[in-house]
Parts: C-alpha cells; sequence; structure tokens
C-alpha cells in the first residue's frame, strides 16, 4: 500500500465515520468524497495520473419529524438558524433542538446561542411559548394571562457554495464576513429536521472501503514476498 493510497483511505473512512456520527443529529448535513485529477507535468501524466481525495457536504434538506414539543424548531425549505459560539463568533445551523438555560439564554443541541434580531435570544419565565413560521417568539409570561412577543430568531441564506464546516460542526461564510440576515426564511415549531446522511449507503461505503484497504494489504504482502526471494536470488547469483 502506498503512502498516497493509505491516506486516501483514510480520509474516506473519516468522512464516512463523521457521516455516521452525525446521523441522529437534527438538521445534520453528511459529507461525500470524490476523486480530483492533481496537475501534473507531461512526462508525470505519461506515468499515471495522480488524484487527490476532496470532501463536499451534500445539502439536500432532510425530512421533517414532528415532535410536539414546544421548542423543536425546524427550517422549512432553505435557510439557517444564526447562532454564536462560545467565543463570540458567529456560525449558522439546522439543528433546531433548541433549550433554555435558567437564564433563560436560548441554546441549539450543541451549546451555541441562538440569535434574535439584536443579540443572544432570551426568553423570560412563561407558562405558555409560541413559535411563529416567521421566527417569531411569543409567552404568556408566569403569572400574566397576557400573550407578549419576547423576540424574534435570526435567520440567513447565504449561497450554500460559500458555506464551509468549522471543527465546532456550524456553517460559516469562506470569506469569514458574518451572515446576512434573511427574513425571508421560514421555519414549523413542534418538529425537528432529521438527518440528511442515509444510514445503510454509509454503512456499505465503510464495508467497501474496508474490502480497498484489505486488498491494498494483500498486494504489499505479495510485493514484500517477490522482493524477498528476488532478494534471495541475487545473492545465489552472487556466489
Amino acid at each position: 500500500m502506498t503512502t498516497a493510497s493509505a491516506e486516501r483511505i483514510w480520509q474516506s473512512l473519516s468522512v464516512f465515520a463523521g457521516n455516521l456520527s452525525g446521523q441522529s443529529v437534527p438538521g445534520y448535513r453528511g459529507d461525500s468524497v470524490f476523486a480530483q485529477k492533481l496537475a501534473q507535468t507531461a512526462m508525470a501524466q505519461q506515468r499515471a495520473p495522480a488524484f487527490s481525495l476532496q470532501a463536499a457536504t451534500n445539502f439536500t434538506s432532510g425530512s421533517l419529524r414532528p415532535t410536539g414539543r414546544q421548542l423543536d424548531v425546524a427550517i422549512d425549505g432553505a435557510g439557517w438558524l444564526v447562532v454564536q459560539d462560545a467565543s463570540g463568533k458567529a456560525g449558522l445551523t439546522r439543528n433546531g433542538l433548541l433549550s433554555l438555560t435558567a437564564t433563560g439564554e436560548v441554546l441549539t443541541g450543541n451549546g451555541a446561542r441562538v440569535m434574535g434580531q439584536t443579540g443572544p435570544l432570551t426568553i423570560p419565565a412563561f407558562s405558555q411559548l409560541t413559535i411563529g413560521s416567521e421566527g417569531s417568539v411569543s409567552v404568556i409570561p408566569a403569572g400574566s394571562q397576557d400573550v407578549e412577543e419576547v423576540g424574534r430568531i435570526r435567520f440567513a441564506n447565504p449561497p450554500v457554495a460559500n458555506l464551509i464546516r468549522s471543527p465546532d460542526g456550524l456553517f460559516r461564510l469562506v470569506d469569514g464576513s458574518a451572515p446576512v440576515p434573511d427574513p425571508r426564511v421560514k421555519m414549523v415549531s413542534g418538529a425537528l429536521e432529521e438527518s440528511n446522511v442515509d444510514l445503510m449507503a454509509e454503512y456499505l461505503n465503510v464495508v467497501e472501503t474496508g474490502k480497498t484497504m484489505d486488498l491494498h494489504v494483500r498486494m504489499l504482502s505479495a510485493f514484500d514476498q517477490m522482493a524477498g526471494r528476488g532478494n534471495e536470488l541475487l545473492n545465489l547469483s552472487r556466489r
């Protein structure tokens, strides 16, 4: 197995493992791998073309699953929730599994702060909560009977070609700029978007890649045996 071949196999397995681990995460976007031909000199091209593996995110929407939970939300169509990580940097996610801290701060499933129109969204103690399709958050405060709008979730919808996945799982703009709010994005409350990862396809990818690795190991073993016999013959010829 050449170093390049081994690297490509491990790259593929890393992508497939990431997809499998994200399969149960609401709104998760899986990655796929493809071969990209490298630029070579004319002399190098005569020997064998060189390829590298590249990963690309599949931005196809997952199916919506009703949950009935007040704080579950799902983007309806294109768009993203705008969130803020622990360092204060803006990011984008489709994970609508929301929760509240003791102080009423709204967090996503991975702990990022959900952004409102003027900053991180905070919800006061309530007896009833409603999230509208346009992102409005209305509550009946504890001890009251009046409905009050307490904030509005911020959305964005940049071209997916301009997005890149960060190590923390959030998507960000390639140029590092802040996402521009887009009020046209709609959402469904009481539902979650499922991951777009095809579980069976990923298992098959892992199996096929494992077979490729096994084949390379067998080839390497055969080459080692041939090299050993060649050395033996060479030593005999020198006697």
